[in-house]
């Protein structure tokens, strides 16, 4: 498994460089509230999206471990149909919202960009679980490269920065999607043809999974909350500390996916020591953290440029609460391995309605900085009661 890890987490890791470097370059051009516009968008369609998934990533994985093959196809199919389905309704939200005037008109595109990658996320579950390291690297390496380099080209060629924004992100979806087809072909059978029974199987199975993302996917409705209830300009100036921040939340999407099919296969006891060195790991890294939070302020100015002055302390907020933010996601993946998806759905169910409550609140108080704040108390509070959990069952 660590090996597996750290390839993927390097590949991700220079994959979301890229992407923040696609993003720092819009920024640089649009302007703060135009990047609130579009940072806005792109958290609804990505939660939307978490809701179009039904939990099919995680169930994926832990079924394809464990050999399930007529489950494994099930998920394949139904996801396939759930992200068709989403991602249609969610282009012609765009596209009456582009008619309004509320949205450029390049937005339409990243509607579908949004459902291709999502399936695109889902599919990789399978080669992720059978311990494959290059083509899931390959595979986000290519979609961020491509989505910069399309960027890119479309600027120096004289193209508007949204729709060059847009069209990047759109084309590298689409390869995305062309790779992992490649892939997959001959390794899942898909007996006979696909029914509601099936459907309805494999979602009744998967759906603990499906609650406990969707409820972990809360968090990012920060950035509308701000938008909401301060303005485009907050947002704009939330939204550009979160995108920069995103690199360094690769470490626990990369962890779900890997930690399930690990510790699927082991025991209580071993799962339990799984978790605490995990603990460790994440809370340790506040020796840089709370060092790194002090220059916040010049490092995103030095990104963004000027326009962003001001982002400093939210930044440097995230920058704290990125520990118990990052740690959630493994720990419930630990207790869904063995068992406890109920659970965990429950407790993501408890604990997305507090951070939505206190990202509300904090927002209302002091716009983009009581948001952070609010999010990393709630992470907090959250990674507690998992541990608790942990060290209660898990022996």
């Amino acid at each position: 498994m660590k090996q597996q890890f750290i390839f993927i987490l390097v590949s991700r890791g220079l994959a979301s460089v890229l992407n923040a470097l696609v993003f720092v370059w819009l920024g640089r051009i649009v302007g703060v509230e135009l990047v609130g516009v579009l940072g806005i968008i792109t958290s609804v369609t990505s939660f939307v999206f978490l809701l179009a998934d039904f939990g099919m990533a995680t169930f994926l994985s832990r079924e394809r471990a464990r050999g399930n093959a007529e489950l494994v196809s099930g998920a394949l199919r139904f996801n396939v149909v759930s992200t068709m389905l989403f991602g249609l309704l969610t282009t012609v939200g765009l596209l009456v919202m582009t008619i309004a005037g509320v949205v450029p008109a390049a937005v339409v595109l990243l509607g579908l960009a949004a459902a291709l990658e999502k399936n695109t996320e889902t599919t990789l579950s399978v080669p992720i679980a059978d311990k494959r390291k290059f083509v899931p690297a390959f595979n986000v390496l290519l979609r961020r490269a491509l989505a910069l380099a399309a960027f890119g080209i479309g600027i120096m060629s004289g193209a508007d920065a949204v729709l060059s924004f847009c069209l990047g992100t759109a084309a590298a979806a689409v390869a995305g999607q062309l790779h992992i087809r490649s892939w997959m072909r001959g390794k899942v059978s898909h007996p006979g043809r696909l029914t509601w029974g099936q459907l309805k199987d494999v979602a009744t199975r998967a759906w603990p999974f499906w609650l406990s993302n969707v409820t972990a996917g809360a968090r990012q409705l920060d950035i509308p909350i701000v938008g909401l209830l301060a303005s485009a300009y907050s947002a704009g100036l939330y939204s550009a500390s979160s995108k920069i921040m995103n690199p360094f939340r690769l470490i626990p999407s990369t962890l779900t996916a890997l930690v399930v099919p690990h510790v699927a296969r082991q025991g209580t006891a071993s799962a339990r020591r799984t978790a605490f060195k995990l603990t460790g790991l994440f809370l340790s890294t506040l020796i840089v953290l709370v060092p790194a939070s002090f220059l916040s302020e010049t490092l995103v100015v030095a990104l963004m440029g000027p326009k962003f002055s001001g982002s400093g302390t939210i930044f440097a907020l995230m920058l704290v609460g990125l520990p118990v933010v990052a740690l959630a996601p493994p720990l419930g993946s630990v207790l869904q391995s063995q068992g406890h998806e109920r659970f965990v759905g429950f407790n993501g169910t408890v604990f997305a309605i507090v951070t939505i409550v206190l990202v509300v609140l904090g927002a209302i108080v002091a716009a983009g900085e009581g948001a952070a704040a609010g999010l990393g108390v709630a992470y907090a509070l959250k990674c507690a009661s998992l541990l608790l959990r942990i060290t209660r069952k898990l022996r």
